[in-house]
């Protein structure tokens, strides 16, 4: 048995990410250069990056940048 009161983060993420890769109106974008982010007056996510330069995200959706372990 573990014990203790780590959390493996690295773990979790992956965990989430291959849950969530499972549904049809998910989609992550991996290895990319941001450039800018920015809420529009809609609530919007605006997203730049080095390849796709504008892309808008729906307002309930999680930006996150970095996030997740090894």
């Amino acid at each position: 048995m573990i014990t203790g009161t780590d959390v493996d983060y690295g773990a979790l993420t992956r965990l989430l990410v291959q849950h969530l890769e499972k549904q049809p109106s998910f989609s992550a974008h991996y290895n990319r250069k941001v450039m800018g982010l920015e809420r529009d007056g809609d609530g919007r996510w605006l997203v730049s990056d080095e390849k796709t330069f504008d892309a808008v995200v729906n307002p309930q959706a999680m930006v996150g940048d970095g996030v997740g372990g090894a």
